[in-house]
């Protein structure tokens, strides 16, 4: 119930992936041409590339990352410190303008917290 929650938040996801920390999926929804390993490779790496980026930066964590693309926004969250939940939403360049990721950002709280409960003990 928490995953289909996202789409209030991010209207319009379609890809919806929850990781563990050594970047095996609990849960994946992807586009059915879409190639489930290498979408979870690159969702790893680039968590670990904006891990790498806030090391840099003197920061020990990276709880929220966002990419806008011309199409689309990729939105990856912690959940706790084992999981991180990342999605794709399609959006218009105009929807992508407006856009607030902050606004986001304090809307997905409530979900992340019901999947932290919910992944309890699937460590």
């Amino acid at each position: 119930r928490a995953l289909t929650k996202i789409g209030d938040v991010f209207p319009g996801t379609d890809m919806i992936l929850v990781l563990r920390q050594d970047g095996s999926a609990v849960y994946c929804q992807l586009a059915a041409d879409a190639d489930q390993a290498e979408v979870i490779s690159v969702v790893s790496s680039l968590k670990r590339a904006a891990l790498q980026l806030a090391d840099t930066l003197g920061q020990t964590q990276c709880p929220a990352l966002h990419v806008k693309g011309g199409k689309n926004i990729f939105s990856c969250y912690d959940v706790g410190t084992e999981f991180t939940l990342a999605f794709f939403t399609p959006m218009s360049e105009s929807e992508l303008e407006l856009f607030d990721t902050s606004q986001a950002d304090t809307l997905i709280v409530p979900i992340i917290d019901e999947l932290k409960i919910l992944l309890q003990g699937s460590v």
